[in-house]
């Protein structure tokens, strides 16, 4: 379920804020140091990005973007998953909120790109540079939100801790 952050408590909806804030300056800046390398190529910034994503990214130049004839130095995908970063932080930032501890929205956040993943081992028309990105956005988006709302709730007004224990008294018991 998505909510508006008017229904937590302030902190929260602060703290929600200023992550996403950071979020999506960071991963604005990660895009535009890819674009960056991809317009400069051979420069040191460019080795140092490829070097850089190498550990996240195959970088296969046939299934990343261009600039130039220059491959950027990251796949569609991850490209995908930058872009969807940066704007998961905006999410958190309009004030959205959803419950980030429900395992079925980081199974439909991640699912496209299983999924997309498994059909091209059957049906290798499915290799869409769009559907590629897409599905890298959704994770990426999903990603950030939620990292977005579950740090910004340690700003809650609400102290944390378990729900305080009250007994209850079995079926056959009087009530006193």
């Amino acid at each position: 379920m998505v909510a508006t952050v008017s229904e937590v408590d302030p902190g929260a909806r602060k703290g929600a804020r200023i992550v996403g804030a950071v979020l999506t300056l960071g991963m604005g800046g990660v895009l535009a140091g890819i674009l960056w390398s991809a317009a400069h190529p051979g420069s040191f910034s460019d080795e140092i990005a490829h070097l850089f994503f190498r550990g996240f990214c195959h970088q296969n130049p046939e299934r990343s973007f261009a600039w130039g004839g220059h491959a950027f130095c990251v796949c569609h995908r991850c490209f995908g998953v930058y872009a969807g970063l940066a704007g998961g932080g905006l999410l958190a930032i309009a004030g959205l909120r959803a419950d980030v501890g429900k395992l079925r929205l980081w199974v439909a956040a991640t699912l496209p790109m299983v999924v997309h993943v498994a059909l091209l081992q059957i049906i290798p028309a499915v290799d869409q540079v769009w559907l590629r990105v897409a599905t890298g956005a959704v994770f990426g988006l999903w990603s950030s939100w939620a990292v977005a709302l579950g740090l910004g709730s340690l700003w809650s007004d609400t102290p944390a801790g378990p729900p305080e224990r009250v007994a209850v008294p079995a079926p056959n018991e009087e009530r006193t």
